[in-house]
């Protein structure tokens, strides 16, 4: 007789997958509650750590900081897999900056990807 494993449904363990280019992860800490419960800033914080360009990505796509701004020289794209507090925090983010008409056109990219998120 076979061995039939039980197992969480998909959705719960896998989360919701989301493609973010670095001009998606360099918005993202601006755009993400500044106020709120400990747990919405808990998971925001959560958020900042897991989509930030860490120093050897960093030394691979040529990242840098000058007057102009911040410039990079290579597009790359990376998938990153957030949970349902998650998701829920990134929208109530974007609902939030749209709202007081506080986003940036370099957020716009960010903004449409997580209104579009099905969960």
């Amino acid at each position: 007789m076979a061995d039939k494993k039980k197992t969480a449904p998909k959705t719960l363990i896998e989360g919701v997958k989301i493609k973010l280019s670095i001009m998606d992860r360099v918005m993202l800490p601006a755009f993400l509650l500044k106020k709120g419960s400990m747990a919405d800033l808990e998971i925001a914080e959560d958020i900042k750590k897991k989509a930030e360009v860490g120093e050897a990505e960093k030394k691979d796509i040529k990242f840098q900081k000058n007057p102009a701004g911040i410039t990079w020289n290579v597009k790359k794209d990376k998938t990153f897999t957030f949970s349902k507090a998650e998701v829920r925090c990134l929208r109530r983010s974007y609902e939030i900056a749209d709202a007081a008409g506080e986003l940036l056109a370099d957020m716009l990219g960010l903004c449409r990807k997580i209104r579009d998120i099905k969960i």
